[in-house]
């Protein structure tokens, strides 16, 4: 609730009160990002940003901490309140610590670790640095390239053809159809049949993306002409000469 538009959301626009459901010219999936906004609706948009973010803060600080503790099998009961607590409580959430590891957390880092400390605290960095320009990062230090491979899935639309209240405003704002985009008396239409979107098993929107993972792009190309200058540089492995 403190990162997307969900059910009761409200900001101020014009110096009033007034709820908001998501803007389908401004997700792709349904999940708003509200983090780092400000009220009035001049400040949404997609080509640019006057609000001012934060480059650094203490929350990495103590996660970079706990993360680094937790690799080097230093990490337990003390390190836990000295970096996840004060985040956790800060937000109103449950500190206690796990007896064991999460299974759907082992599952969905493609079981690559059992380590409850570890999985916990990418849990906490997937949570409290969401949007902050940091996950690409996370996901190359801990060698899971693999998981930029999976499908953007979004919102949860029970039927087709049908228009919804998103922010319980009793106004509809949108409706999942085969065949009629735009927008009409307020509901934004997204349309199914040009492909882009699709509904999965789960009836979850999904954003039609193709991406392709190469274990080369764990490191980047040495430029060209840094080869050119020093040929003795050679190229990482997977980018050619």
């Amino acid at each position: 609730m403190q990162s997307i538009i969900t059910p009761g959301y409200s900001k101020k626009v014009a110096g009033v009160d007034t709820q908001k459901a998501p803007d389908f010219s401004l997700t792709l999936t349904g999940y708003q990002v509200i983090k780092w906004t400000l009220d009035d609706d001049k400040y949404e948009g997609t080509n640019n940003s006057t609000n001012s973010l934060p480059v650094f803060r203490f929350a990495e600080v103590l996660l970079n901490y706990a993360e680094a503790k937790a690799e080097l099998g230093e990490f337990g009961e003390t390190e836990w309140n000295q970096t996840i607590t004060p985040l956790r409580e800060r937000a109103g959430v449950n500190s206690k610590i796990p007896l064991s590891a999460d299974p759907y957390l082992i599952a969905y880092y493609n079981n690559q670790t059992t380590d409850k400390w570890i999985l916990e605290i990418r849990r906490e960095r997937a949570i409290e640095m969401l949007l902050e320009n940091l996950r690409y990062e996370d996901l190359m230090r801990w060698k899971l390239g693999e998981m930029l491979e999976k499908e953007w899935t979004g919102i949860y639309i029970p039927e087709k053809e049908k228009a919804y209240d998103l922010n319980g405003d009793g106004i509809n704002d949108v409706c999942v159809t085969d065949g009629k985009p735009g927008t009409e008396n307020g509901v934004f239409y997204v349309d199914l049949s040009k492909g882009q979107y699709s509904l999965n098993v789960d009836n979850c929107l999904v954003y039609n993306e193709d991406r392709i993972w190469a274990d080369r792009k764990y490191l980047h190309p040495i430029p060209k002409t840094a080869c050119i200058i020093n040929p003795a540089l050679g190229q990482n492995e997977g980018w050619g000469e």
